[in-house]
């Protein structure tokens, strides 16, 4: 998602007017090569003519800080999209580009709820990939508190504009666990939809429902083939979801030399579920030599291609290496990444650490208290209760916090293993104490 709203912010910034001149033709050229210096050596006069519109001036430095920011330099990349709103606050361009940065933390602190409000401005001024972006984050509560229908709103308008992303991400909203009421046709027929216009992904979509049975009975066979024909034509998700088929032997026969290379094809593109489950091969020896170095070297890369179930292995590996300040710190990032994808576990994890954590410097009640609550409200259970609690208590409301572990507790099943365990916290809360790891 991040990669195709990043493209699509270029693309539209090339398609809007721009000053005329062979300086900017070159420019662009040089950009389109791979030579953004060079791209900047034409770029740097065509800023101070003065000749050009205020207008015009907004779109060269536009230009000159894409050329910045494809070499990574991140300052000076914001130092032009920000001059470029200077001479023209409507460049809505320019506005997608700065949230993209912050979005990411580009040479700027990461901040989803900012971004998420940039992208709001520029969609509002018709910016097509930001309408794109809007709608997922309204979707998955990213920098935003999930909202279905105005998702819904958003997606519409960007896939009405020719976004195939903005499509898929409208079929997705009519699924579970984002549609209250999960409306499977009316996500297949968007899912077609999106297959007569050359999408690869929304075949890999339509067979999982096809083989999760969202659609009717189970339909494997015919999920096997949308995955095949969709990874023969280079899908490293389809590639990806046969890997997994193979590992499994759901709908195939189980082999994991097949899963394995599947598996190797789509992690070649960097398909962070793909080198998750090269992860899993090397770490349990499933036709490979067992070797767990590779496999949390494996989990890390997939965790830093933002794969969610990579994130909370990778804060779990980091803590299992000891408590110390720069572990807890690095398992509490990792939560906190899974959390922007709207992940209940890494908002439960990331409240733990900030409510529980022995390092008074990584401890903070007024966020856990708020990490804790969303936890809650995507997925409540005695575990994500027994959070809430402890981020209460870190608080120094022993009252709530007391309130809190007795639901967790009653959340239990009977005779479970955690009993002991959560009865403990709640003994500490009652004697008005913060629990601590």
């Amino acid at each position: 998602m991040r990669t195709l709203i990043w493209l699509l912010i270029f693309i539209t910034g090339v398609a809007q007017a721009a000053p005329p001149g062979e300086l900017l033709r070159k420019a662009l050229g040089q950009i389109e090569s791979g030579r953004n210096d060079l791209a900047r050596s034409y770029l740097d006069p065509l800023v101070l003519d003065p000749r050009l519109t205020g207008t015009q001036r907004s779109h060269a430095y536009f230009y000159r800080g894409h050329a910045f920011f494809l070499d990574e330099l991140w300052v000076s990349a914001l130092q032009d999209y920000n001059r470029a709103l200077e001479f023209d606050r409507a460049n809505t361009t320019a506005q997608a580009a700065i949230a993209h940065m912050y979005a990411r933390g580009l040479g700027v602190p990461h901040d989803p709820e900012l971004a998420f409000q940039l992208f709001l401005k520029a969609a509002r001024g018709d910016h097509p990939a930001s309408k794109s972006y809007v709608g997922y984050a309204l979707l998955t509560g990213r920098g935003v508190e999930r909202d279905v229908p105005k998702a819904r709103f958003w997606l519409s308008e960007a896939a009405d504009a020719g976004d195939i992303d903005a499509l898929l991400q409208l079929a997705r909203s009519h699924r579970a666990p984002f549609a209250e009421e999960p409306d499977p046709e009316r996500a297949a027929t968007l899912y077609r939809d999106a297959i007569t216009k050359g999408s690869a992904d929304a075949q890999v979509a339509l067979g999982y429902m096809q083989l999760n049975g969202e659609l009717g009975e189970i339909d494997g066979n015919a999920a096997l083939e949308r995955f095949r024909a969709a990874a023969v034509s280079g899908s490293a998700a389809a590639q990806t979801a046969l890997g997994y088929a193979h590992l499994t032997g759901r709908g195939v026969a189980q082999d994991y030399l097949i899963s394995r290379q599947w598996y190797e094809r789509a992690a070649e593109q960097r398909h962070p579920a793909a080198v998750l489950g090269l992860g899993h091969l090397y770490q349990n020896g499933l036709g490979v030599p067992t070797d767990h170095p590779k496999a949390r070297e494996l989990y890390v890369l997939a965790a830093q291609l933002g794969d969610v179930s990579a994130q909370l292995r990778a804060a779990a590996l980091v803590l299992n290496d000891g408590g110390t300040p720069a572990n807890v710190r690095a398992a509490l990032e990792w939560y906190l990444s899974a959390a922007e994808q709207g992940a209940a576990e890494g908002h439960n994890g990331a409240a733990w650490v900030m409510s529980t954590s022995r390092h008074a410097e990584l401890r903070d009640g007024d966020r856990a208290v708020r990490e804790a609550e969303r936890a809650v409200a995507i997925a409540s259970s005695a575990m994500t209760l027994d959070t809430l609690a402890a981020a209460h208590a870190e608080r120094g409301e022993f009252h709530r916090a007391v309130e809190m572990q007795r639901e967790a507790i009653a959340a239990l099943p009977e005779e479970s293993a955690l009993s002991a365990e959560l009865q403990e916290h709640l003994e500490t809360y009652l004697r008005e104490q913060p629990w601590r790891e």
